[in-house]
């Protein structure tokens, strides 16, 4: 950089190297920028920086100018002459107090954490019996107890097969057709007069016997995050549902807890047990 009016600095300034060490400045010149004030274009002479010449951005945009950085050039504008939009948020956003804090500083934004795959529980099971019956409990098939075996319904419900058949139906032949074969009996044509019975009607009366039964699985090897270690289940016969519920343990108090919620949910569905 060409420099006018350079004179000799006094006293010195000291300037921090990266290898720790500082370097003086000797002299003081004015660089020639018609359009910044004095102060801005102050420059100090350092004899040992022998690479080039160094330009305080900073100093500038102390003085109301805005500096724009590209790949391969760089323009100092006034700030009131320059109006720059942005169609996305920064990528990196930096930080600058001068004089107490003459150099910009960014901060990096924080590292992602890598994902990493962990167990939560560790069950130690050498034995291939125990391993699958770790296996049936855990899949939802807990072993059968005798209590499981008893509750378990084997009847057939009744009456919920229609009679009606799929295809039209015709009378029987006359006891004098079936025994004469000669006799020819003529077949009556369709008809859609009233006469013809079209339909089949079937009405049936379903009791409501009010039963209900009910059975807890075994307790299950790894509790839920909820703390629930068993299912409570209870099977309707009158709206031939199955309802299930979680429950922490089988204590009286869980167990009643767990029927009055199903109760409560079939009472309010006219189905009360």
């Amino acid at each position: 950089l060409k420099t006018t009016a350079v004179s000799q600095t006094n006293p010195s300034i000291d300037v921090l190297l990266p290898n720790n060490q500082t370097m003086q400045s000797s002299h003081t010149a004015s660089l020639p920028i018609p359009s910044l004030p004095a102060s801005a274009t102050k420059a100090h002479v350092f004899s040992s920086l022998a690479s080039g010449s160094l330009l305080s951005v900073g100093k500038l945009c102390d003085h109301r100018c805005t500096a724009i950085f590209t790949k391969n050039k760089v323009t100092i504008h006034k700030s009131n002459n320059i109006d720059i939009t942005a169609t996305a948020p920064p990528i990196l956003q930096g930080t600058r107090d001068a004089p107490l804090q003459p150099l910009y500083k960014i901060n990096l934004p924080p590292l992602r954490p890598t994902p990493r795959a962990a167990a939560n529980a560790i069950i130690h099971n050498p034995s291939i019996r125990n391993r699958v019956a770790f296996y049936h409990a855990a899949m939802f098939s807990p072993t059968n107890s005798l209590a499981t075996i008893k509750g378990h319904q084997h009847a057939i419900r009744s009456n919920i097969q229609s009679t009606k058949s799929g295809k039209p139906r015709t009378l029987p032949l006359s006891y004098a057709a079936a025994a004469n074969p000669v006799i020819q009996v003529k077949k009556e044509e369709y008809s859609e007069s009233p006469s013809v019975r079209t339909n089949n009607v079937f009405v049936c009366t379903q009791e409501i016997t009010g039963k209900a039964f009910s059975d807890q699985t075994g307790k299950f090897v790894c509790p839920s995050s909820s703390g629930n270690n068993y299912v409570f289940i209870l099977y309707d016969y009158d709206s031939n549902t199955i309802h299930a519920r979680a429950i922490p343990s089988r204590t009286k108090l869980q167990l009643l807890t767990a029927y009055d919620s199903i109760v409560k949910e079939l009472t309010a569905r006219g189905f009360k047990p």
